[in-house]
């Protein structure tokens, strides 16, 4: 056979198997994802009933399809979802050149708190580049924002003498004053300082606060450790430390036994968040800030769990300012400061696409329940027997809508969001209380803005292919 025939033969081969490879491909990350998909309703359903029951609403036996018998058969089904997500980002971390010769994934550990745990050995079970969130938080180092290496507070060397000369003057503050002083400010510089990555304002703001607290002016010559899943050896996605089970008896004991009042919540949260942020600081360079920070978290997201489900009041947070105590509404930023400071891998990315198709439709219902209700009690408003049905009926879509929305919050705590990210997601909303549907539709414009860039990317990069390949 003549050479030249040979070779196109060889090509055509070739072509044939790479398509037939890029088929195999898309067809593995198809099953994969519908893996994934699958253990989260399955999680999902296991939390709901656990939920369900401590409401008092849960389904007869026959109907508890999905259910879980025991704990440790909860903490499993939890543990799988991990570990799938696990899997899938280390076949894409080895898929993009990334891992260290570990094959498509990674087999799942069990960790000490009892849940199939999620890592695999080598870098092949981290994150690769590229793994993060399409916009990564902004270079905020001196050469990058173009300040110099020793810069200021915004303010000339003047200006703030004659800060000092006022405060020698005039500040008559007593020691614990002055220590209560110290420790809200450095708490309110924690969350600013986590803020200003993608707030200009908080960033403003933040430097008032230094100034007030003379801040040595210049930054740290040891810069923070990278705290990327890359560089840190931790799996895609973690928990807290604790089994799902344990996390839901936590939930169970705030229900039962935490008699909060609204005001006490709100200085409760207030007090915690700023803590978790100084704590979210320090645990780059103190193990035991990080254990610290998880058991913070824990208490946070069970008592708020525990308390939606049982607190009419805890509604009227979601619209409500928290350091000025007042009914408002979050500017609409603030989702998207969440939405970008997570930092979501493209599995977990995967997963919220999911939960947001999921609760698109869950809302919509529960939406068109409530305003069906509220037409039939304008239209009869002095029918007593009508309004106690309408009352009733809005009690059970108020008690539908805590049991869809919490196991969300529940997995956010146990599978879904590292501790760092679950952590921002608290943070960055300050002063408001993070809330779902906002911050899922922050996410999905995000993709479709990613999604956009890459099909413009894409379609470019075809056109100059194609041109390159045309014979002139």
């Amino acid at each position: 056979m003549p050479k030249r025939r040979l070779q196109h033969i060889i090509v055509e081969l070739q072509q044939e198997l790479d398509g037939k490879y890029r088929q195999l491909e898309a067809e593995l990350t198809s099953n994969r994802e519908a893996r994934i998909h699958h253990a989260l309703v399955a999680s999902l359903c296991a939390i709901n009933y656990v939920l369900s029951d401590l409401l008092g609403v849960g389904g007869a036996p026959r109907s508890r399809i999905g259910a879980c018998e025991s704990d440790a058969e909860l903490d499993a089904r939890i543990g799988e979802l991990i570990s799938l997500l696990s899997q899938a980002a280390a076949a894409r971390s080895a898929a993009s050149g990334g891992g260290g010769g570990g094959g498509g994934g990674a087999e799942p550990h069990t960790s000490d708190n009892g849940s199939a745990g999620a890592a695999a050995s080598g870098p092949s079970a981290t994150e690769a580049s590229g793994g993060t969130c399409s916009t990564p938080a902004p270079d905020n180092t001196p050469e990058a924002s173009g300040e110099p290496p020793v810069g200021t507070l915004g303010v000339p060397t003047s200006t703030f003498l004659a800060s000092v000369r006022a405060a020698y003057d005039n500040l008559d503050m007593g020691k614990d004053e002055f220590v209560a002083y110290w420790r809200d400010t450095i708490h309110k510089a924690a969350v600013l300082a986590h803020q200003q990555d993608w707030d200009a304002g908080a960033r403003e703001e933040l430097n008032g606060v230094r100034a007030a607290t003379d801040a040595s002016g210049g930054t740290c010559s040891t810069p923070a450790p990278d705290n990327t899943p890359e560089a840190s050896g931790e799996p895609p996605v973690g928990t807290l430390g604790v089994p799902t089970s344990t996390f839901l008896a936590s939930v169970r004991a705030a229900y039962d036994n935490l008699d909060m009042g609204k005001d006490e919540f709100v200085a409760y949260w207030r007090d915690t968040i700023h803590k978790a942020a100084v704590l979210a600081h320090q645990q780059d360079w103190d193990a035991g800030a990080r254990e610290e920070l998880n058991g913070l978290l824990h208490d946070l997201s069970s008592r708020s769990v525990g308390l939606c489900l049982r607190k009419l009041w805890f509604f009227s947070l979601f619209n409500y300012n928290l350091e000025t105590r007042a009914p408002e509404e979050a500017p609409k930023p603030i989702w998207a400061r969440i939405a970008a400071s997570m930092q979501l891998t493209p599995e977990q990315d995967f997963v919220f696409e999911v939960i947001t198709r999921w609760w698109k439709t869950q809302e919509e219902s529960l939406q068109s329940r409530r305003r069906a209700l509220a037409e039939a009690s304008t239209a009869a408003p002095d029918d007593v027997e009508l309004q106690d049905e309408v009352a009733a009926e809005l009690g059970k879509v108020l008690t539908l809508y805590k049991v869809s929305l919490m196991p969300f919050m529940v997995l956010l705590s146990c599978a879904l969001l590292r501790p760092a990210q679950l952590a921002a997601f608290y943070v960055q909303s300050w002063p408001w209380m993070p809330v779902l549907t906002p911050i899922l539709e922050a996410l999905e414009e995000r993709r479709a803005n990613d999604r956009g860039v890459t099909g413009t990317a894409g379609a470019a990069a075809t056109a100059g292919a194609t041109a390159g390949a045309a014979p002139s």
